[in-house]
């Protein structure tokens, strides 16, 4: 489902339903803070809202729900929870998480007044939010979650006045909350400031968190935020770099849909050599600096480093493919994106870094039959796949080389395996369709009256996967937007995707092709749809009611590819 909310006195909501359709350690414990007896909500100001959200994606120490009513919630009782939550969080069938933003916690955030200093103008002094480089960096102990909850900060570095107890910043009191956790293993950021404007200080509010404090934090989870590429955050990146993503004990890192479009010599620098899993997930890489292949490196044979989603990374750039090269043999769990995966392999057969088994191993199971060929027919081939576990390959790649070249990947894999090989290459993959849509989209603030009629909705995603049969084609159609005698006929734009799947306008009742399969075989696909825009005509904004939610339906429908598209 899609949802898309504006938090003030006029509301709308548009719900878009996906529908597939078919023709532990041990952890120190640390003395309460002296503000222990402070409620969040009464004694802190923080929006009753908020805190509802942080209690009920909490874990308390022994990992159950919290119990606590929201209003009786203290700074005491945040310093116990074992896990700290201002995101959506959801237990999967699996025993994993998925996050995804809380609405009611990013237009809270967004709505907070965000005025420059007059004597600072990279720093922020309102009402409502304290940003400074000082306060980020706790300079002399000054900004501790103490003195910020027991109401201290003094003028100092251009500020224009003393911040007590009753002028304190609430977003200030947040992060001294945050810092409380001192007993947390997860702390689950999660969006909270990814539609927060001017972008430059969403990575300043994000540098407020001194992770170096959290002396028990395994976990941190700041995906969806768009924190972007930080060129003119001044200040901000640095201490995001040196204090947030700083630890001596985090092992999982979450950098997901960041709109990250490079990673510099610098950002993962002070991730800590504890470090197994760094999620970059989905966001717009192009080329990662050299020095990232040892920063990612870190995580390990044990350990997990996924860029899935990147489309555009660059194996050409020099840098780019050393790191991915390099990380790809190491023998964790590297998850590329098909393309990717494929076109390191191939490059690193003659270009140092070149691959290793246990390379070949970590994306066995994206191998294409061009790759395959290559590999089978390299010179130390032997050595490459003595490792290889046949029930890894794809079966289309191993029915798509040649007789010569499977041939030839029989006398080089392991003894063990060539008949398994061989019952692959004779395998008939299953003609049946199947597709499955999972995942929501949520769609940005937009107010009655504001020009721009286009959104995007980069923060949630709808993953549809399945198998398209041969000689089939996948088409979408889109039904009107309805509420009660209200219509509205909006504009996706869809991105594109692997494997060929296509960009489109999708418009409401007029069927789009995004993916057709002209091969012999079936073929499965796993496109995940981020980075979609929400268009609204201009004719129809004063069609819009206010306080009114709309649901629309999306139908997924296989056919055959008529005669005349078979060439394209």
């Amino acid at each position: 489902m899609s949802a898309w909310k504006r938090y003030s006195n006029m509301v709308i909501v548009f719900i878009a339903c996906v529908v597939g359709l078919l023709v532990m350690p041990t952890v120190s414990v640390h003395a309460a803070p002296a503000d222990a007896g402070k409620t969040l909500v009464g004694d802190l100001h923080l929006p009753a809202a908020v805190v509802q959200v942080l209690v009920a994606n909490s874990t308390a120490s022994s990992g159950a729900a919290i119990t606590t009513a929201p209003d009786a919630v203290t700074v005491g009782d945040v310093a116990t929870w074992q896990t700290v939550s201002l995101a959506q969080r959801t237990v999967n069938n699996d025993g994993s998480v998925t996050s995804t933003p809380s609405a009611a916690v990013a237009s809270w955030l967004a709505s907070l007044a965000q005025t420059p200093s007059p004597q600072h103008p990279d720093a922020v002094e309102s009402a409502d939010v304290l940003l400074w480089q000082d306060m980020a960096e706790n300079a002399n102990g000054t900004y501790s979650p103490a003195a910020i909850l027991g109401g201290s900060i003094p003028t100092g570095y251009g500020r224009s006045q003393v911040y007590t107890s009753a002028n304190m910043p609430v977003f200030n009191t947040l992060m001294a909350v945050l810092m409380s956790a001192q007993n947390a293993q997860v702390i689950d950021l999660t969006g909270i400031v990814g539609q927060v404007q001017p972008a430059a200080n969403r990575v300043k509010m994000l540098a407020m968190l001194q992770t170096p404090e959290l002396p028990n934090l395994q976990e941190l989870d700041l995906g969806h935020n768009m924190l972007g590429d930080q060129t003119d955050s001044n200040w901000g990146y640095y201490r995001f770099r040196m204090t947030t993503l700083h630890s001596a004990s985090v092992r999982s890192w979450d950098l997901s849909y960041e709109d990250f479009s490079y990673l510099d010599a610098n950002m993962l620098a002070n991730l800590g050599a504890q470090t197994r899993n760094i999620n970059l997930a989905s966001n717009v890489l192009k080329t990662i600096n050299y020095n990232n292949g040892g920063y990612l490196g870190v995580t390990g044979a044990d350990g997990s480093v996924d860029l899935s989603n990147n489309d555009n990374l660059s194996s050409v750039d020099s840098d780019t493919f050393y790191v991915l090269a390099h990380v790809i043999g190491i023998g964790g769990d590297t998850i590329l994106p098909d393309a990717i995966a494929n076109a390191v392999i191939t490059k690193a057969l003659t270009t140092w870094p070149n691959i290793n088994n246990l390379g070949v191993n970590a994306v066995a199971d994206q191998l294409m039959a061009a790759t395959l060929a290559e590999l089978a027919n390299t010179q130390n081939a032997a050595t490459l796949l003595a490792t290889l576990q046949v029930d890894q390959l794809q079966a289309a790649a191993v029915q798509g080389l040649s007789d010569a070249d499977f041939a030839k990947l029989c006398q080089v894999v392991p003894a063990d395996q060539v008949s398994r090989l061989q019952a692959k290459r004779q395998k008939t993959t299953p003609n049946t369709a199947k597709l499955l849509a999972n995942g929501n989209w949520l769609f940005g603030a937009y107010h009655i009256g504001e020009t721009t009629t286009s959104i995007s909705i980069p923060q949630q995603v709808v993953t549809i996967s399945g198998t398209l049969p041969p000689g089939q084609r996948l088409s979408v159609t889109m039904s009107p937007w309805t509420a009660a005698a209200a219509q509205l006929a909006p504009v996706l734009g869809l991105p594109a995707g692997a494997n060929g799947w296509q960009e489109t306008n999708l418009e409401v009742d007029s069927a789009a092709v995004v993916l057709t399969n002209p091969n012999p075989t079936a073929m499965d696909f796993d496109q995940t749809l981020a980075g979609v825009t929400l268009k609204i005509p201009d004719a129809q904004l004063s069609q819009l009611q206010p306080d009114t939610t709309y649901t629309g339906t999306f139908t997924w429908t296989f056919e055959d590819v008529p005669t005349s598209d078979t060439g394209h």
